[in-house]
């Protein structure tokens, strides 16, 4: 399994991914979500993303990062599924729990990690781009829709010691003085098999200037 997340019920949505080898999880199994029930423990497919027809074996990636917004009871799906190397055409999809319906999605956008985040001036959600090191955001409206196009934030690779890596996943959360902060794991990713198998490297760590809406880098940290 690749990504994960966790509802507030308990409830695990996990996600295939291939390493090394398509044998145990072929191209046609990678754009789709399960669930693994917090009662039974039992696990179910949840729903099948759209883009099986678009499967090529130089693109053997689907579904790659996973958030839960508890506010909208939405869960947004990064997915590669249909694009190629020179060719951008992934989407960043939004689920009903519920429902288990599609009620939004950004279209043409090749992204891993992804996270929602509560602002000032409403939420955003961030994601790290799989094609370089860039980390960028799009308005959400109260339901939790894309509401405007994509604005950038920061890159990796223009951070002091930071690395042409693409983000893996975000998590975001408050230190002791009451800071919100946003921490992001790096992984090398290329669509090759070989790149994915690859260790974390390390954490950067990024604070919220609420005046200015916007991240400033604190610091590195090891992956444990």
């Amino acid at each position: 399994m690749g990504a994960f997340e966790r509802d507030q019920e308990g409830n695990i949505y996990v996600s295939p991914m291939p390493y090394v080898s398509l044998l145990d999880n072929p191209p046609e199994t990678q754009n789709q979500i399960y669930k693994i029930d917090a009662k039974t423990g039992e696990m179910s497919l949840f729903i099948k993303l759209p883009g099986e027809n678009q499967l090529d074996s130089r693109n053997p990636f689907g579904v790659m990062g996973l958030f839960f917004d508890c506010d909208t009871d939405s869960l947004y799906v990064t997915s590669l599924a249909g694009s190629l190397p020179l060719q951008e055409k992934g989407r960043i999809y939004q689920i009903d729990l519920k429902t288990r319906k599609i009620l939004s999605k950004l279209e043409n956008t090749d992204a891993i990690g992804v996270g929602v985040f509560n602002t000032k001036a409403g939420k955003r959600l961030y994601f790290g781009s799989a094609r370089n090191s860039h980390v960028y955001s799009v308005a959400l409206n109260a339901q939790g829709h894309f509401a405007n196009n994509k604005r950038y934030e920061y890159s990796l690779s223009q951070i002091k010691g930071g690395d042409s890596t693409v983000v893996k996943r975000i998590v975001f959360s408050r230190d002791k003085q009451g800071r919100f902060l946003m921490v992001v794991q790096e992984v090398e990713f290329g669509f090759r098999l070989f790149a994915e198998n690859n260790p974390y490297r390390k954490k950067y760590i990024f604070a919220y200037d609420e005046e200015k809406g916007k991240w400033s880098f604190l610091k590195f940290t090891k992956e444990s």
